[in-house]
Order: structure tokens, then sequence, then C-alpha cells
């Protein structure tokens, strides 16, 4: 009897451990990536066409541009799903970019083609910028025919990754969707995108930057303000370039859409 009931615990012990693994694989959790786009390596430089490469170097302060004159036109307000972006007539808070969408990672192939066409559509010139990276730890060099490849490399090297959607409109309105003098699209966003973290740190883990900006609501918000040096106007355009570009409100968390 002691034999019987000794048999069937074993086996109630072995069925539960098996639920319990198969449980365990089936709740493993799953990004939805961009599939032909790849995160760059660590260690990497550029080149651009005989320029011997070299290291890339962290800048200290926001990335200075001299924008070259553009017949290119500006998103308007009817090309917009809601008027969402008019800061001047919302009182004391600056609500623009949601702290979840910053690090956002879940970048469906349906939107990155839009966003692509929508790119190519209104800023071809922009759109089509190519250039070949060189990556030194792979001893490699990629070449690239597109801005938004381009710019979501540089969007997710080392461990400072930034949404490349917010990195491309920062970089776009910096440069007035026109490429860049010196074709160096890469380092250009690479060095926009370690200064949005900078702004985002300060915000985040200095009290004085909170207190003097009682009327940024989040460190995200903070990171173009800064970045676009507190111009409400340029900020306003950002966030209506955004919203064209992707069809989604910035200020609104990705969880809730």
């Amino acid at each position: 009897m002691k034999s019987d009931q000794q048999y069937l615990r074993i086996s109630i012990f072995i069925l539960l451990l098996f639920l319990v693994c198969s449980c365990t694989d089936f709740y493993k959790p799953t990004n939805i990536l961009y599939p032909t786009l790849t995160l760059s390596p660590s260690i990497l430089s550029t080149s651009i066409s005989t320029v011997t490469p070299s290291a890339s170097i962290v800048p200290t302060k926001t990335f200075t541009l001299v924008l070259p004159t553009s017949t290119t036109s500006k998103i308007t307000e009817t090309d917009l799903p809601t008027p969402v972006c008019d800061f001047s007539e919302n009182g004391d808070t600056i609500n623009l970019l949601h702290d979840n969408r910053i690090f956002w990672t879940d970048c469906p192939r349906a939107l990155v083609s839009q966003i692509q066409e929508r790119l190519e559509e209104s800023y071809p010139e922009f759109s089509h910028i190519q250039q070949s990276v060189y990556y030194q730890q792979l001893d490699k060099t990629i070449d690239y025919d597109d801005a938004l490849t381009i710019i979501w490399q540089a969007s997710g090297a080392e461990i400072d990754y930034v949404n490349p959607f917010v990195v491309l409109v920062t970089v776009g309105e910096s440069l007035n969707w026109t490429p860049p003098s010196d074709g160096d699209l890469y380092n250009l966003s690479k060095s926009v995108r370690l200064t949005l973290i900078q702004h985002y740190r300060d915000y985040s883990w200095k009290p004085d930057i909170r207190s003097q900006n009682p009327n940024i609501l989040n460190a995200s918000t903070y990171m173009i303000y800064a970045y676009f040096e507190s111009n409400i106007e340029d900020i306003e355009q950002w966030c209506k370039s955004y919203l064209y570009l992707t069809g989604q409100n910035p200020a609104i968390s990705p969880l809730n859409e």
C-alpha cells in the first residue's frame, strides 16, 4: 500500500514539474522589432569616401548646426490628425514627450514603412541620403542607402538606446530636413542621441534643473526642450513633425495606444 502511495506522489511531482517548465517557456517575453535593422556594435567609427576611420567622440554640449537654405515645406496643421502641438495655449505646463516613449523598442514594420513613405514624399533629398559606415570592432564597412536606416543604427549603439523616431525628428528638424554639409549623417545622429540622453539625465538626476523648469512635465519633455534651447516654436514644430511622420501623439504613452 505504501509503495502505491509513494508511486502516486512521485507521478504527481513529475507532472507538476513538467507543467512548470512548459509555462516558463510559453511566457518568455519577446519584442517585435523591424527585422531588417540591427543595433550597431559598441565600438565604432565612420568613414566617408577615402576618409580614414577614427573613434567617435562624445560631445560635451548641444550639437550646433549652420542650417542651409532650403525650400522644403514645413508640416502644416492640415497635415495633422489632431491639433495637439500648440503649447502656447496649454497654460504653464509643457507635456511634449512621454517618458515611456523615449526608450520604446516596439516598432512594427507597418509603422516603419509609413515613416519611410512620408519621408520620401515630404523630404526626398533627406530621405535618400547614402553613407558607408565603418565598424571598427567588425573591421567591416556597411553601405546604407536611406536616412531612416542610418539614424536607426546610430540610435541603438552602445547602452544608451533612444527611440530612433525621436532621434530622426530631432536630427531632421535641426537640419531643416536637408542632408548634412559633410555627408556624415551617422555620427551627427549619434551625437544628437548622446546629447538628448545627457539632457534626460540632467533633469532626472539634478533637482536644481527641475526646480528651474517647473513648467516641464517630465525628463523626456525637458530633453527636447533643452536641445532646442527652450524655443517654443521649435518644439511645436518638432511635435508636428513627429505626429505627421508616425501618426502618434508623442505626449501619450505607447502602452496606451
